[in-house]
């Protein structure tokens, strides 16, 4: 995406550069390129934390995956995998929003509010939309892990039950409690 920049952000750097038509006066024009700029510098925040992720995951990758020999260790490598799953599908999806936004922006020049507001508008989809790959990917698998565990201690307890079906049973357990 690096050389289509001007086709995502051309009309919207064009109506800031002009500062007409956004209504509002130079106030607005103000408080509209502080947000831009404070969005624009959360994406490059994020871009650049999920690269230094990808190495520090390259590097513990190992170790991690280490941890899959102690069954004590597979829930924090679950989660680590999760962890990782997000941080590789950010870029992808943050590629896929500024994608459709060069697609939407192809026709002819909006006037400047609609620019603007356009071009907010996909960086901030760009960040929200790889925040909720942060919400929902770790958590993959817990689900089938609590019904595992949920199985597993229901199983248990029936078994208990079936021990103690008589009252032959019932008496014999009274009797190995009391000697």
């Amino acid at each position: 995406t690096g050389g289509q920049t001007d086709v995502f952000f051309g009309s919207f750097a064009e109506a800031l550069k002009k500062g007409t038509d956004i209504g509002g006066g130079p106030i607005m024009l103000i408080v509209v390129s502080l947000v831009s700029i404070v969005a624009a510098g959360v994406l490059w925040l994020e871009l650049v934390i999920r690269a230094a992720l990808l190495y520090v995951g390259a590097l513990l990758g190992i170790v991690v995956y280490a941890g899959l020999v102690d069954k004590n260790m597979w829930g924090h490598v679950r989660r680590w995998a999760g962890i990782m799953i997000a941080v590789i599908m950010v870029k992808p999806v943050i590629v896929i929003v500024l994608g459709l936004a060069g697609a939407l922006s192809a026709g002819d020049g909006p006037d400047a509010f609609s620019a603007v507001v356009s071009g907010l508008a996909i960086i901030l989809l760009a960040i929200f939309a790889s925040a909720m790959i942060y919400r929902f990917v770790p958590g993959f698998g817990d689900e089938i892990q609590g019904a595992r565990t949920n199985r597993k201690q229901a199983t248990d307890g029936a078994q208990a039950a079936a021990l103690i079906s008589s009252p032959a049973a019932l008496v014999s357990q009274g009797i190995k409690t009391h000697s």
